[in-house]
Parts: C-alpha cells; structure tokens; sequence
C-alpha cells in the first residue's frame, strides 16, 4: 500500500499482582503490551488504537493508547499500553476474542486472543474405610465407625485456591464427626483424598441406601457428587458350605452344589 496500513502485530502481559507467570488466570487484572506494524508504504502517525472486547469475562480498564509514531516497515511496542481483568469465574481454556482499532486518518481493525487459565474440579469415587472402626469389608453396616474417602481433584491450569469440601446427607442412620474438610490450596493437574469420619446407627436396617452428597468449593468454582452406598448389603457368598444363609428356591431335577474351583 502507499500509504501506511497499521495491524496488530503481537503482545506481551504483566500482572498487577496474581502469581506473576504473565498469562490471564482467574481474576487477576493485567497490563498488555501491544506491537502495532506499519504494513504500509509510508508513515503513520499519531495512530489512536482502542482495545474492545464482548467477552463476558473480560473487563477492560484501559483501552486506549496512542502511538505517535510508526514508520513505514516497522513495529512500535507500547509498554503496559492498556490493562484489563479476567472474571473470577472465567472456564479453564476459555478464548477471550480482542479487537484492537487502529485509527489514523483511515481505520484498521485486527483481532487477536488469549487463553485464560482456571481451575477445574472434579470428584472422584467413594471408598469406606471400615477397617478400624469395624469388620473391614468396605461397606456400611450397623454400629459402625468408618471414614469416607473421596479423592478431589484439580484437572484445571490454574492452581484452586482456599478449597474446601463438604459433605452431608439426610439418612438418619449416619452420624457424621466432621462434615467439611480443608484442603488449601489445591495445585494444577493435582489431586488430594478428603476424609469424613462417621458413625453408623446400631439401628440402621439391611439394605437401606444413604444418599451422601458431595461438594468441593474453591471461590467461584465447584463439583459435586453424589453417592449412594447401601447399609448391611445382603450378599451371598458361600461362605457357609451351604445354601442355608438364604431361603434358596431350588429348581430343575439336579443336585445344587457349591464348588470350590474356580471356573
């Protein structure tokens, strides 16, 4: 073009506190640094470039800069031209889409994005550790002292701060010593085992189910959970030799055995 033709041409961030590694996490407020190129054939000058955005989880602080100077061929560098803040509840790996208007005379407009990084929980399976507090099969059964071990993880690229894990349930049958849990800070890709000690009533009848729900909560994220272990499972396992535990409806004309070899 003979005349200048002004376009984004890359950036940098700083961090206005967070954790300083210079990439868009949750919440945290940053200053861009945008190079801006003279594609065209002469100089531009006094550029005036606006930074937008209609992304929910941005808020931009900052948005305009001017550049007073960019001749033909080159790249001018601002620093800290323009700031901006990510939600505190902004999704793992979510694109914010930027536009950047160049206006000198003529109007040019570029688009660009970041990565925002966040948290991502998640819960993982239930294990019943009766082993001290009761017959160490890994279920619930009456009179029962057992602690509920649930793995939280954090599968997100930004570390979950202040997390903390509750649980609860409305069967009258369990008595819990501690329904919360704090686990801090819980890093990227990382995962920790929360534990819930309980009593099980001496009166809780065979087979009834507890709904155990659970949460993990750091700021603005969260997962939840839902178990549903049975009380006294009625299990047949042949311990006995025989087919007497249960009242057994033989059928057909063989003899039912038990075997001990497995097949």
């Amino acid at each position: 073009a003979a005349g200048p033709y002004v376009v984004y041409a890359g950036s940098t961030m700083n961090e206005v506190g967070g954790n300083q590694n210079n990439q868009p996490d949750y919440g945290e407020t940053l200053l861009l640094t945008a190079g801006m190129r003279n594609s065209g054939g002469s100089d531009a000058s006094n550029v005036m470039v606006t930074l937008s955005s209609t992304d929910e989880y941005v808020s931009i602080s900052d948005n305009s800069e001017l550049y007073t100077s960019i001749p033909a061929g080159d790249t001018v560098y601002i620093p800290d031209g323009f700031a901006f803040s990510v939600s505190e509840i902004v999704p793992d790996g979510h694109n914010i889409e930027f536009t950047l208007t160049a206006v000198a005379g003529n109007s040019w407009v570029s688009q660009f994005s970041v990565v925002c990084h966040a948290p991502a929980l998640a819960a993982g399976g239930l294990v019943i550790d009766d082993a001290n507090g009761g017959n160490g099969n890994g279920r619930l059964d009456p009179g029962e002292h057992v602690i509920f071990k649930i793995p939280a993880f954090n599968n997100g690229s930004s570390a979950a701060l202040n997390t903390e894990a509750q649980v609860n349930t409305n069967s009258e049958w369990i008595t819990f010593g501690n329904s919360t849990v704090q686990l801090g800070t819980l890093n990227t890709m990382s995962s920790a085992e929360t534990q819930f000690e309980a009593e099980v009533s001496s009166d809780a009848p065979a087979a009834s189910i507890v709904e155990l729900n659970f949460e993990l909560i750091a700021g603005g994220y969260s997962a939840s959970a839902t178990y549903f272990p049975p009380i006294k499972l009625i299990v047949e396992d042949f311990e006995t030799g025989n087919f007497d535990a249960f009242p057994w409806t033989k059928l057909g004309q063989n003899l039912w055995m038990i075997s001990t070899e497995s097949f």
